[in-house]
């Protein structure tokens, strides 16, 4: 009973925490290894996935998945099998892999790391949409076991349990490149609506990007932060053209309402969990880290991370660009300024982290936007 209740836990947790495995990856090899709680009768097992072109051995018992990696195994070599199956094992073959179409020098080397086995049961990692690749499990070719009736119902409970994931993914995946694909069409709004900025909007994702990167976020969220950081002025296309346009400085009055392009940014992107980075970015990527900013004052660590990120690039692009009331500056000119500060700018308005990753990868950040800006 103790047993029981224990492998019923697992299953809960699986269930219940689908939301914080950080890849796919990782959730196939945390079943893969409830799996096998669940049949005793195992002596070793792979999983599989086929991703960017290649087999990759994510997680195994009884086998070196580092030195099976190695081989360089081609997608169309993997025999794809839709349905849980037992698989009679010729020791000349492999189950998974296809002799014909795998060189030979690399099927010598796959066979040498492969265990005897007498049988192996085939669970595919698949969805309506996609094949991911598979869980194999093995029973020794030595071995009296065999699998049971009751192997074939758990394998069958966790085959539903990995399709569950992997669509709620997929379908997750499909929002957000809606989304992001919604984002870009709003980026080429507001350059339309503020045209003297040219390819200013690219180039403050692709440097926001680097920046993230280099401070070691998840991929995730660095792609995030590239995708809507080209939205961080879209609120100016609540701003009137003649103020957004305006060859000279701006009154007063006329700054007020530049100024309030941040809080506008709230009636296109809302309340939408999807949007969220986008709403944080361009409602307080003016804030100020010494809280002299606009439009709340807000300082510090109150300052959403992202915003922070696009703030100190959008000062460095806007300096390095020619504007109806400016002329460029060099790369060189705008760290000088940044890093010193004059009447435009203050070091103090920069999150002092993000400021020392900026300086540490100027030069690589000057040839970005080079590249950028000559495409």
């Amino acid at each position: 009973n103790t047993a029981l209740i224990s492998k019923i836990d697992k299953i809960t947790d699986i269930i219940i925490n689908l939301k914080r495995y950080r890849s796919t990856e990782n959730f196939l090899s945390t079943v893969f290894r409830y799996i096998t709680d669940f049949v005793p009768e195992v002596d070793y097992g792979l999983v599989t996935r086929i991703y960017q072109g290649k087999v990759n051995f994510i997680d195994g018992i009884g086998y070196d998945t580092e030195e099976l990696n190695k081989i360089n195994i081609p997608e169309e070599s993997y025999i794809i099998r839709k349905n849980i199956e037992v698989i009679e094992i010729n020791d000349k073959n492999i189950e998974s892999i296809n002799k014909s179409v795998l060189q030979e020098d690399k099927y010598e080397k796959l066979l040498k790391h492969m265990k005897p086995v007498k049988k192996t049961l085939y669970i595919p990692v698949i969805t309506d949409k996609k094949f991911y690749g598979g869980i194999t499990l093995q029973i020794a070719k030595d071995s009296e076991k065999n699998f049971t009736a009751d192997i074939y119902k758990f394998s069958n409970y966790f085959s539903r349990l990995i399709n569950l994931y992997l669509s709620v993914k997929e379908y997750g995946d499909d929002i957000r490149n809606s989304y992001r694909n919604f984002s870009s069409k709003l980026a080429m709004v507001a350059e339309a609506h503020d045209n003297e900025t040219g390819k200013h909007i690219y180039r403050v994702g692709a440097l926001s990007e680097f920046i993230a990167c280099k401070m070691g976020f998840s991929k995730n969220f660095v792609k995030e932060i590239k995708d809507y950081a080209p939205l961080h002025d879209i609120g100016k296309i609540y701003v009137p053209i003649d103020i957004l346009r305006k060859n000279g400085r701006l009154t007063s009055e006329e700054w007020d309402i530049m100024k309030k392009h941040t809080i506008f940014a709230e009636r296109l992107l809302g309340d939408d969990v999807y949007f969220k980075t986008a709403l944080n970015i361009a409602m307080y990527h003016h804030e100020k880290y010494d809280g002299s900013g606009y439009p709340f004052g807000l300082k510090g660590d109150e300052i959403p991370i992202e915003a922070q990120i696009v703030a100190i690039i959008d000062v460095y692009d806007a300096l390095r660009s020619d504007r109806p009331y400016k002329a460029a500056i060099t790369h060189e000119k705008t760290i000088e300024i940044i890093l010193s500060s004059d009447e435009r700018t203050n070091i103090n308005h920069f999150n002092p982290k993000i400021v020392k990753i900026f300086e540490d990868n100027q030069n690589e950040i000057r040839m970005l936007w080079e590249k950028i800006n000559l495409e």
